[in-house]
């Protein structure tokens, strides 16, 4: 998910001020955190990593450590000698071709050539995208009112039907090794089997063990295992494991 865009200022913004906006970095805790909190208060700019180039489906990732006061470069494939490090400049990676070009040359006032955008639609990856994006606010939209529900456990279920959906379609497109999105669909996950019990505790903590388990390896890849997402979610998954051995 994307944080909202701050079109009008940038676009009246001195020249100055608008190059400092196209080569910063926002520093963040990574987009939401398991409470859904987002943090995006400050920017910085690093004048090695501003040069590396953008791709809608890069080879490495950018993270802001907070606790090390430092942006590092994770990779998040094999990238070999003579391979260029790629970082997605953004935006979301659930929106089409069309969408994204859109964006980087409103914003960043160039037009990407990466294999994704070249692609477009001729293997179906517009059309996962469309699906993905619409999954994603159909999740939002009933996890924010299952409380509402009259069957809990029913509405439960079919959310976590979505979220493996959602899981399938960032697998199909190359997405699910450590993007923010495949980050956001696993917490959902997470968040949701606290409810997909059956009302039965080690069933319920069966499925948030394999939530956490697959987010602690997507943070552990883009992010580092040492980073404070990652040891939030390391510490729970312990917790779980502990309750269930006792």
């Amino acid at each position: 998910d994307n944080p909202p865009d701050d079109d009008f200022e940038y676009f009246t913004a001195s020249p100055e001020l608008r190059i400092y906006e196209t080569n910063s970095f926002v520093l963040d805790n990574g987009g939401y955190d398991l409470s859904g909190k987002y943090d995006r208060d400050y920017g910085g700019l690093f004048l090695t990593i501003a040069r590396i180039n953008h791709s809608c489906k890069p080879n490495a990732q950018h993270f802001w450590r907070h606790d090390l006061q430092q942006t590092l470069i994770h990779a998040v494939e094999a990238i070999h000698k003579g391979d260029e490090i790629l970082i997605c400049y953004g935006p979301a990676d659930c929106q089409t071709t069309a969408d994204r070009q859109s964006y980087l040359l409103k914003r960043l006032s160039f037009t990407c050539h990466c294999p994704m955008c070249i692609e477009e639609n001729a293997f179906r990856a517009d059309d996962r995208m469309i699906e993905l994006s619409t999954l994603l606010e159909s999740i939002r939209d009933r996890l924010s009112m299952i409380g509402e529900s009259g069957d809990k456990k029913k509405e439960a279920s079919h959310i976590r039907i979505l979220v493996e959906r959602c899981e399938t379609l960032l697998k199909q497109q190359g997405l699910d090794r450590a993007s923010g999105t495949m980050k956001a669909v696993l917490r959902y996950g997470y968040q949701i089997s606290s409810v997909d019990g059956g009302g039965e505790l080690e069933t319920m903590n069966s499925v948030q063990q394999m939530y956490l388990e697959k987010l602690l390896q997507v943070v552990g890849v883009g992010e580092g295992l040492g980073s404070p997402n990652y040891l939030e979610v390391e510490h729970l998954l312990r917790e779980i494991q502990a309750r269930a051995v006792t």
